[in-house]
């Protein structure tokens, strides 16, 4: 037997779902902070007029902010276009019982390649970057980039949420 997609019910699954909204942005952000400072990887998803691009890329958590030293590649045919992004970060090892997931929308700002937010970041990097390594690539004429993405949404997917009396699942819009 063929099952027809009923798209209404596939879109409204999780605002049935979550009937346990937190109403105090400050205990969805200070869940999506702590994820967010968790894990070294995330998957960058960018969207032109001819293709998505998701691209699996190692991030600094900064200041409020997601940031990526990146080459180039396939997000920039995107992100010329349109610089809005989502960034997805997730554990791995979770089970149904401890999910833990963040996903940040919002839009991407390129930072002065060498100047003095591009260096004060790369001090936060998990793995060491030492700004002679960033000189030698402009020597180059291949800078590394700086994408930072400055977020308007945040979902947080949290199993802790649970013990405050809310779904798992939770948002925040910030503009």
């Amino acid at each position: 037997m063929a099952y027809e997609i009923n798209f209404e019910q596939a879109k409204s699954f999780w605002r049935k779902k979550n009937s346990k909204i937190c109403d105090d942005p400050e205990i969805i952000l200070s869940s999506a902070n702590r994820i967010l400072s968790s894990f070294p990887s995330c998957v960058i998803a960018t969207a032109g007029e001819s293709f998505v691009d998701a691209t699996p890329v190692h991030y600094i958590f900064y200041n409020g902010y997601v940031y990526i030293y990146t080459e180039g590649g396939d997000k920039f045919v995107n992100l010329e276009a349109n610089r809005k992004v989502c960034i997805s970060v997730y554990d791995h090892a979770g089970d149904f019982g401890n999910l833990k997931s963040v996903q940040v929308y919002g839009e991407v700002e390129f930072p002065e390649i060498m100047g003095e937010e591009y260096l004060e970041v790369s001090k936060h990097a998990r793995y060491p970057i030492k700004e002679e390594y960033f000189q030698k690539l402009c020597d180059a004429g291949e800078p590394m980039y700086l994408l930072k993405v400055i977020p308007d949404r945040i979902k947080v997917l949290d199993s802790d949420f649970k013990s405050l009396g809310y779904a798992n699942n939770q948002e925040v819009i910030l503009k």
